[in-house]
């Protein structure tokens, strides 16, 4: 008897410090968008409700599957579950918002349904956010599920911010954002922008405090044929690009239709450059440094590395022969740097050079 209302008291006293140790951790919202993922599903889900942080609410909003997505979610009973279905398909923008829209956590956790998290995923985000209350939204690396690569991601605030101007540097399904930021502030994902939301969403929080990337994988990230950045890519590059433009419009003058042209033939390849083209650009280019050494929102000489890299696009676009090379394409190179102060690397001035003085032929199919 003696042993067993020791044992009791054991018991008690455990789950008594238990449950104050899981009160004193903030609840976070995971948020998980569903649409015919009948295929992943299941996994995704055990994976949250395996980690080793337990404070959590699970939402997930189906977007009017077809399949037996449904009929799986509602296999499991954990209570922290909250199944949300819409009775029309509206796209994954509006899905997210419906989440956000019913979240109660100080954090938000986003999940997609073909994912799998590593256990101690919550836990390192919750970590890292609690004790460095100046930063918003905590991502980090992953690694792809079949091929086993590691995906690396820039890791501080200034690199990612500066990432930003090139790609989207954050994985959507690893981040941890804090809900107060995007309520104090109102953002949400814009339906208009999708297949890109993610990144638009980034690029609106950008000024509200800091981001930070985790340097370990704590996703396992599932590439398929079904995914939009699959499915739609022409569409996303499309929408990425507006991203940019309205990034760089967020610390920079409002850019005129003109440069917005102009970056539109670099990044997308969409038409040639000419001469009048590289005369803009490198306008653009200064006006642009001058800018960031006012109001230093970049890295200096991180930020001209970048600018570098765009004056080796417009070069190469307004180098790009269909048929052959010649001899004054080496000496126009040389006016233009003279005049513009645009330049190549030595590596792709050598390689202009050769194909000059050797008059190399286009291939055409």
């Amino acid at each position: 008897m003696v042993f067993r209302s020791r044992f009791r008291s054991s018991v008690k006293k455990f789950n008594s410090t238990y449950m104050d140790q899981n009160l004193e951790k903030p609840l976070v919202s995971v948020l998980m968008p569903v649409y015919n993922a009948e295929e992943y599903i299941e996994k995704s889900i055990e994976s949250i409700l395996n980690q080793t942080y337990k404070n959590f609410e699970f939402i997930i909003v189906d977007d009017f599957s077809s399949d037996n997505s449904v009929k799986i979610i509602c296999l499991f009973s954990d209570s922290r579950i909250r199944l949300i279905t819409k009775n029309n398909n509206s796209g994954i923008a509006k899905t997210l918002n419906i989440g956000l829209e019913n979240a109660k956590g100080k954090y938000i956790i986003r999940m997609d349904a073909d994912d799998i998290c590593h256990p101690n995923r919550i836990h390192k985000q919750v970590e890292f956010l609690e004790n460095n209350e100046d930063y918003i939204l905590c991502g980090s690396n992953y690694k792809t599920i079949d091929e086993n690569i590691i995906v690396k991601l820039p890791q501080n605030n200034e690199s990612i911010k500066l990432g930003l101007l090139s790609n989207c540097c954050i994985a959507h399904p690893t981040v941890a954002i804090r809900f107060n930021v995007l309520k104090q502030y109102n953002i949400h994902y814009d339906s208009i922008m999708e297949p890109a939301e993610d990144y638009d969403l980034w690029v609106s929080l950008a000024s509200k405090g800091k981001y930070y990337n985790l340097q370990e994988e704590l996703l396992y990230y599932r590439v398929h044929e079904e995914q939009i950045s699959n499915k739609r890519k022409k569409e996303q590059d499309q929408k990425s690009f507006a991203v940019k433009i309205k990034y760089i419009s967020s610390f920079y003058k409002k850019i005129i239709e003109k440069e917005e042209v102009i970056l539109k033939k670099i990044l997308l390849s969409s038409e040639r450059i000419t001469k009048e083209d590289v005369e803009s650009f490198s306008k653009f280019i200064k006006s642009m440094k001058k800018n960031n050494e006012s109001n230093s929102y970049f890295n200096k000489d991180e930020f001209n590395i970048f600018l570098s890299g765009l004056e080796e696009l417009l070069l190469e676009n307004y180098f790009a022969k269909y048929e052959r090379y010649t001899i004054s394409d080496i000496i126009n190179y040389y006016k233009i740097n003279r005049e513009y102060g645009l330049k190549f690397s030595f590596k792709k001035k050598f390689g202009l050079f050769l194909k000059s003085v050797f008059f190399y032929k286009i291939k055409t199919r």
